[in-house]
């Protein structure tokens, strides 16, 4: 394993996020569950990685962590929702939302204290650089001459 710093770990999530297909919005509310479950110790990248590559191969909206824990914590279904239907894939992906939406009951979950690194395998660190790569515009001839990196003098 190697250390990396939360804010590597939750920007790496959030570009990973939008290349499996969430929209931003969403992608940066699953970036900061990844964080917080990262700075208590939790594999919040890890279990990120799953849903993501279950989002590839299908996976229904009710059985995704992300989007029923966006629904719950911004209000817009009941805290039940947490718990009740489909199988979630990740369901550790849910405690963040959990908390959050607690925090306006006063009523926040207690995991630990927050630490200041992220302990992720290197293998899962490469697994969400994959979708953060669909992000990426590719090259053009075009974007090289307006700048875009060495450009037409490569020198190296």
């Amino acid at each position: 394993m190697t250390d990396w710093s939360l804010i590597e770990v939750e920007a790496l999530s959030k570009k990973a996020a939008k290349g499996a297909g969430y929209s931003w919005g969403q992608a940066e509310d699953a970036a900061r569950a990844v964080r917080w479950l990262e700075a208590r110790g939790l594999e919040g990248a890890a279990a990120l990685a799953a849903v993501l590559e279950q989002k590839d191969a299908g996976l229904a909206d009710t059985a995704c962590p992300i989007l029923r824990g966006i629904s719950v914590s911004d209000g817009m279904s009941p805290a039940s929702e947490l718990a009740g239907g489909s199988e979630i894939v990740s369901p550790i992906l849910l405690l963040p939302f959990a908390d959050w939406a607690g925090e306006s009951l006063d009523l926040g979950v207690e995991v630990g204290p927050e630490e200041v690194r992220s302990h992720t395998s290197g293998d899962t660190m490469k697994a969400l650089g994959a979708f953060a790569h669909r992000t990426y515009a590719p090259a053009t001839e075009e974007s090289r001459v307006q700048g875009a990196g060495a450009g037409l003098t490569d020198n190296d």
